[in-house]
């Protein structure tokens, strides 16, 4: 665990998710919401699993439960804070 550890998300990453909800709750009333939920209980979980795999470079993932979609994200150590970049579906190219 990360204790202290801030979590910033980054507005491409705060687009990314915003978009993805808005297609879900197209297909079907409310599960746009579901994604927003599944969003957030990843971020309050990344201080706990904050070291997953990297992935690219620098960068780490942690993928949702219910959807196929990652959080993309990098630690800084020095500062303390844990930067989701992007929301990320899976069959998506990168692009860092």
């Amino acid at each position: 665990m990360k204790p202290g550890y801030e979590v910033k998300v980054l507005k491409a990453a705060e687009i990314d998710a915003a978009e993805a909800a808005a297609w879900y709750e197209s297909q079907s009333p409310g599960l746009g919401h579901r994604f927003l939920d599944a969003f957030e209980d990843v971020l309050r979980k990344l201080p706990t699993f904050w070291n997953s795999e990297i992935r690219y470079s620098t960068v780490r993932t942690r993928a949702f439960i219910r959807f196929p979609y990652s959080i993309h994200y990098r630690v800084n150590e020095e500062k303390q804070i844990i930067a989701v970049e992007a929301v990320l579906h899976h069959k998506r190219k990168p692009r860092f």
